[in-house]
């Protein structure tokens, strides 16, 4: 059987997530407790307690949805469950290349960590926002981008389906994006709930300090396939993986044409969304209404899962 894990990024956080995994397996308390010594915080209290405005903030949430995503990972491998080839949505890249077996689970959460630490402080130095855009075509947003441009940087951040996309830039040239396409009337713009432009010019300084950790950080090439976000291709060496990782901070995540490869080298594959929430569950859905996929994050999706796989 033919299965593609699929694993979540920021933004699909939630008070209380991985808390029942934690109490039913071993393996998952080991990776929590393994966790916290290694982030020097107490991950698991804001991934089973929050509050949700500390679980939601950077630096925090991007270690936290990253040890629950590899969490969920482990329980599927040791029910028998394994993937052939695996992707993730930005922040989700890193728990897909665990999952592949670069990382190990020490290297990839001071990764995830400093990610998130420097993302937030080249944030607070460069403030922006971001707002998602729904119902038109991506070329038509690319000429948005080009007009409100005079008006300071902004760039497509997420092309997550062909009516899908995410502009991130200074609020100023958001604000002129989305005064655009309201005059168009034909699409809605959406405010996120963001504490930075991601995904933008702007985080070049996050990039550059990334990038140093990057290039020292032990990896390995991966043993199944992963395709990264900013090609859109499979990366299939360590080296191709390093470029990628520090072009991902400031380049666009492009979801569309991941999926659209996915499902012309894996043909009737199957899905599993691992980690919290049903955000890429609803992307697939989106792009192509006939793939299955199922989603992974406790203990109750776990069992019905692994009863439609016939792995119980």
């Amino acid at each position: 059987m033919k299965l593609i894990y699929l694993f979540p990024g920021q933004g699909s956080q939630s008070v209380g997530m991985g808390k029942d995994l934690y109490e039913k397996f071993e393996s998952v308390r080991n990776i929590f407790d393994d966790g916290n010594n290694i982030l020097g915080a107490d991950i698991k209290k804001y991934c089973f307690e929050g509050p949700l405005e500390e679980l939601t903030k950077t630096h925090i949430v991007q270690p936290a949805i990253t040890i629950v995503n590899i969490a969920v990972a482990t329980v599927l491998h040791e029910k028998g469950v394994k993937p052939e080839a695996a992707c993730g949505h930005s922040l989700g890249e890193y728990s897909a290349l665990y999952a592949a077996g670069v990382f190990s689970l020490e290297t990839v959460l001071k990764l995830v960590q400093l990610r998130g630490s420097c993302m937030q402080e080249c944030a607070n130095k460069h403030p922006g926002g971001m707002v998602a855009v729904v119902g038109l075509t991506i070329d038509t947003v690319r000429e948005v981008c080009v007009e409100a441009s005079a008006s300071g940087v902004i760039g497509i951040a997420n092309i997550n389906t062909k009516e899908q996309l995410i502009l991130s830039g200074t609020k100023e040239a958001v604000a002129k994006a989305a005064e655009i396409i309201e005059k168009l009337g034909t699409a809605r713009v959406i405010p996120l709930k963001v504490s930075g432009p991601w995904h933008s010019p702007l985080m070049k300084e996050a990039q550059e300090r990334m990038a140093r950790e990057i290039m020292v950080a032990e990896m390995s090439d991966p043993k199944i396939p992963v395709i990264c976000n900013v090609t859109a291709h499979y990366a299939k060496t360590a080296a191709e993986i390093r470029e990628n990782l520090i072009n991902q901070i400031t380049g666009s995540v492009r979801w569309l044409e991941t999926v659209e490869r996915l499902q012309s080298t894996h043909t009737d594959a199957r899905y599993i969304e691992v980690g919290p929430g049903r955000v890429l569950k609803g992307l697939l859905r989106n792009i192509n209404r006939d793939a299955e996929i199922f989603n992974v994050e406790n203990s109750a999706s776990l069992d019905s899962v692994l009863k439609a796989l016939g792995a119980e």
